[in-house]
């Protein structure tokens, strides 16, 4: 699946979704624009799949989809001890389309770091939690059913319990948390 002209090259470097295409069967790597490689910094075009990233691409193009649909996302242990997600479908000329992305916290396993970590409670995990979104005060009172007053309230909470004087030191202090773990 060669690339055609130089508008689909950008395209294809510029996503902000990592993008790989392989041989099929899997054996080597035709493209990975720079998401991918940040990602898997073992993609190298022209160099072989990684094997444990082919088993979890084998297991996405087993797994029943519509037609014309990708299957269903595919977790994949990186050597790192990180994760990413990738989903995997045939495509044109012997080749496969793998899209590939970061794993994301789930809200849940953030909210037990977030009580754990810093002693939040449920409700102040959730102005945080929606804090890290860019919500304001007003939006943030909406969300909660709260009054901006009492949203106010427990940010100034927040900021004593976590030691930090803003939302940008706050929203610092909760990334460097989950870099940590």
């Amino acid at each position: 699946m060669p690339i055609d002209s130089d508008v689909e090259r950008w395209i294809v470097e510029h996503l902000d979704t990592g993008v790989v295409v392989s041989t099929r069967p899997l054996k080597s790597v035709i493209l990975a624009n720079p998401i991918a490689r940040s990602l898997i910094p073992e993609f190298s075009v022209g160099g072989a799949l990684p094997s444990f990233f082919k088993k979890a691409v084998t297991a996405s193009l087993a797994s029943p989809a519509a037609t014309g649909e990708f299957p269903q996302a595919q977790e994949v242990e990186l050597p790192n001890g990180g994760r990413c997600f990738l989903r995997a479908k045939p495509m044109v000329e012997q080749t496969v389309l793998i899209i590939v992305a970061a794993a994301r916290i789930r809200s849940r396993d953030l909210q037990e770091r977030l009580k754990q970590r810093l002693g939040l409670s449920f409700r102040q995990v959730e102005i945080v939690s929606r804090l890290r979104l860019g919500r304001s005060n007003q939006e943030i009172a909406t969300d909660l059913g709260l009054s901006v007053v009492t949203v106010k309230h427990y940010l100034n909470d927040i900021f004593a319990l976590t030691d930090v004087r803003s939302r940008t030191q706050l929203i610092a202090a909760v990334a460097k948390i989950l870099e940590d773990e």
